[in-house]
């Protein structure tokens, strides 16, 4: 009799084991939810928490934060969005990137450079850069073909060298809109738009 009561008191859960027991089931939950909602995911949402946190704290506009932000997502959102042609026909993420966003920045540019607005300012903007984008597409693509077997090299030098040598041009291109261009010197593409 003895004997049975031992044995099922040693079968019998101690506080401390059961203690491991919910350690364990917590443990297993957590990793579920990071296998679930990825590492990468929690670290984006813990630092926009703090950022917001911070915002309250320092009594800084949550509108106009959110409102940017938001603007922000839309902008980088038509970035991914350029890239999506690139990645299904396998020619990697950054080979014509930068060629092409140069050639839409040069449209918008201009089209701002002339007072247009809206609708209007948009769709000359793309009128713009559309033939740019064409010639200058046309010209990459040769490039690459003439350099079978480096395009890796060649495409990340060629975005570095396009994007530094559009840095002179916007310092020297013939904008005359005063509110567009530096007020010293009357020469030159302000940082911001």
């Amino acid at each position: 009799m003895s004997n049975a009561n031992t044995n099922a008191n040693a079968n019998a859960p101690t506080p401390a084991s059961s203690g491991r027991v919910a350690e364990n089931r917590i443990i297993k939950a957590a990793a579920n939810f990071l296998e679930w909602y990825g590492v990468p995911r929690l670290i984006i949402t813990c630092f926009l928490l703090a950022l917001l946190i911070l915002a309250v704290i320092y009594r800084m506009d949550l509108g106009s934060l959110l409102g940017d932000s938001l603007k922000r997502v839309g902008m980088n959102g038509l970035l991914v969005l350029a890239m999506v042609p690139t990645i299904t026909c396998g020619a990697g993420l950054n080979f014509g990137l930068p060629v092409g966003i140069i050639c839409g920045l040069v449209g918008g540019v201009f089209s701002m450079s002339m007072n247009l607005t809206g609708f209007t300012g948009f769709f000359v903007a793309i009128l713009l850069a559309l033939p740019l984008s064409v010639i200058a597409g046309w010209l990459y693509a040769k490039l690459l073909e003439k350099v079978a077997g480096q395009e890796m090299m060649v495409g990340t030098y060629v975005g570095f060298s396009v994007v530094a040598g559009m840095a002179i041009f916007w310092l020297t291109a013939p904008i005359k809109n005063p509110s567009m261009i530096f007020a010293i010197g009357g020469q030159g593409l302000r940082y911001t738009l």
